[in-house]
């Protein structure tokens, strides 16, 4: 996975004159003031940050989500500038409190290409397991098909009544054995060991059957 530090921007300790205190252990400025007092302070934003989105921006833009950006922007990820706009009556009675939250382009960007970049990897990551397991698959295809046609091949043809020898294995049959022996690593639809003694379970019926019905005829 893309693992790659994000370059900050820079905020001197001169420009928290404008942009507010940074709030300890985060990288987020903030700033409480009257409404009167925005203008100048995006002014400074776009000084220090140059462009800059919204969390609701960001979302859109990087493809995340909202909470995720507020987890990032907490854990000193992301760059944030903060307007926190009061309202007060004549009073000075506070009538209402907005929030302006700025975050750089550039570090929006950063994370965007990061996160292209681990889907990327990990995509890479799928694919070549995929193409293990259907090595493995193929491996194992070819393994049965041997085992089959050396089955096949053990079927008399000048005798197609006959009896298979009841005999020590041959080589050919412990040949056979071998191929048909499982391995563990690689997972099996239908156990192959099965349907090869089922088939010559029935050849060797119909052999006898056959055989039978001859000498009857014969009689």
């Amino acid at each position: 996975m893309a693992t790659g530090k994000t370059s900050f921007i820079k905020i001197p300790e001169e420009a928290e004159q404008i942009l507010g205190k940074r709030d300890p252990g985060t990288r987020t400025w903030r700033r409480t003031g009257k409404e009167s007092d925005f203008p100048i302070w995006l002014e400074a934003v776009i000084k220090y940050a140059g462009h800059v989105l919204s969390p609701g921006e960001l979302c859109i833009y990087a493809n995340v989500s909202r909470n995720g950006v507020h987890q990032r922007i907490g854990a000193a990820k992301l760059t944030a500038l903060v307007f926190d706009a009061t309202h007060e009556d004549n009073s000075g009675r506070r009538l209402r409190q907005a929030s302006v939250i700025c975050i750089p382009l550039s570090e929006c960007r950063q994370w965007m290409q990061e996160r292209n970049q681990n889907l990327l990897e990990a995509l890479k990551a799928d694919k070549e397991l995929l193409e293990q397991e259907k090595e493995q698959r193929d491996q194992e295809n070819e393994r049965l098909r041997k085992a089959v046609h050396l089955l096949k091949a053990k079927i008399p043809d000048s005798d197609p009544y006959g009896e298979y020898p009841e005999a020590e294995p041959t080589q050919e049959e412990q040949e056979i054995e071998n191929l048909l022996r499982p391995i563990d690593s690689v997972p099996v639809a239908h156990p192959p060991e099965k349907v090869l003694a089922d088939q010559i379970a029935a050849e060797r019926s119909t052999m006898k059957k056959a055989k039978l019905a001859k000498q009857n005829k014969e009689k």
